[in-house]
């Protein structure tokens, strides 16, 4: 799941509540919008990822928090190719054949990720049950 953070995120973000927009939404179509990728909730930032192909692992499920930068240096990798001078690490949970140094690397980064990650979660909950209130 691709979030946010990154060696490369800016200073300084500005996000609303869940389902809020800033600017007039426009109607398109009997379509209404809603406020989507403009915050920063779980709902918002939780995207599945999946990889198939050579190189990749069949039938894993990760639970391990990634961000965008990661899927380059995973793709190299599968592809058999080291992925220097890059951002982001290998998602050696993605690999068939993941060597000792990423899976020490992912896992390292896992640990800081899984914090931003339950924090998110956590401000998610908060932010639905407070909204859950104010609309009764």
């Amino acid at each position: 799941m691709p979030s946010l953070t990154c060696g490369a995120s800016p200073d300084a973000a500005v996000f609303w509540a869940e389902d809020t927009v800033p600017l007039k939404p426009r109607k398109v179509g009997n379509v209404e919008p809603r406020g989507d990728h403009i915050n920063a909730t779980w709902h918002t930032q939780a995207i599945p990822m999946i990889f198939s192909g050579p190189g990749i692992a069949r039938g894993t499920q990760s639970e391990s928090p990634a961000r965008l930068e990661d899927i380059g240096p995973t793709i190299l990798a599968a592809m058999g190719i080291e992925p220097a001078g890059l951002d982001g690490i290998v998602l050696a949970d993605a690999l068939a054949a993941p060597t000792a140094a990423q899976s020490e690397a992912q896992k390292r980064e896992s640990v800081s990720l899984a914090a931003y990650r339950d924090a998110l979660r956590a401000q998610s909950m908060r932010d639905s049950a407070e909204l859950k209130g104010a609309a009764k």
